[in-house]
């Protein structure tokens, strides 16, 4: 985070708070987040993947509530459906942990008998855009799997790829173009923002 220190400056005087805290914030960043928010390849898509799945086992889930007989585990299961926030398909992206001669690996799991995860495995020392690229093409795998209507042994390993490609372009095309919008001109603008959404003074 590369913050003009006249920008800090503003910062501290909208909001009426010392610059000891606005730097010791920039430091977190720094140190603690970015590393993570690095790592953290193709999280839209991911989280997008997550939800729709997630959608998929909670309907499961309320057909099993509406066959289930037994009313303990009706509850447990309506419980487990409701908690809006629950995962119930997580999916971790993590680099191997020890040499690997594979670039990038899918593991799925299954967890507590309800629902599943995966945790996709990738291979540190490609170049970034590599990166990307494997882990669309693993998320095209749990596409395949989990979400699309069109299955195919025959040309899996193209479709992915094929999925892998358009994820790619898609993000590309985002960043390139559509995040324009998010993004604020100035420190100014968004104080403006700041002095209509909260009111400190």
């Amino acid at each position: 985070m590369n913050i003009d220190p006249l920008d800090i400056k503003k910062i501290s005087a909208s909001l009426n708070l010392n610059e000891e805290y606005i730097n010791y914030i920039i430091d977190d960043f720094n140190n603690i987040l970015q590393p993570f928010i690095t790592k953290n390849y193709l999280s839209h898509l991911v989280s997008a993947i997550e939800d729709v799945i997630n959608d998929k086992v909670k309907k499961e889930l309320k057909h099993r509530i509406d066959t289930e007989k037994d009313d303990v585990k009706r509850q447990e299961l309506f419980t487990l459906m409701e908690a809006k926030h629950y995962r119930l398909f997580p999916i971790l992206i993590e680099p191997f942990s020890i040499y690997n001669k594979r670039k990038a690996q899918i593991i799925t799991f299954a967890k507590r008998n309800i629902g599943a995860g995966a945790i996709i495995y990738y291979d540190d020392r490609l170049e970034d855009k590599q990166k990307r690229l494997l882990i669309a093409h693993e998320l095209g795998h749990l596409y395949m799997k989990y979400v699309s209507t069109k299955k195919t042994e025959k040309e899996l390993e193209k479709v992915v790829t094929a999925f892998s490609i358009l994820a790619i372009l898609d993000k590309d095309d985002f960043y390139r173009n559509r995040s324009r919008a998010l993004i604020s001109k100035s420190t100014d603008e968004i104080l403006s923002n700041v002095e209509q959404l909260f009111k400190f003074k």
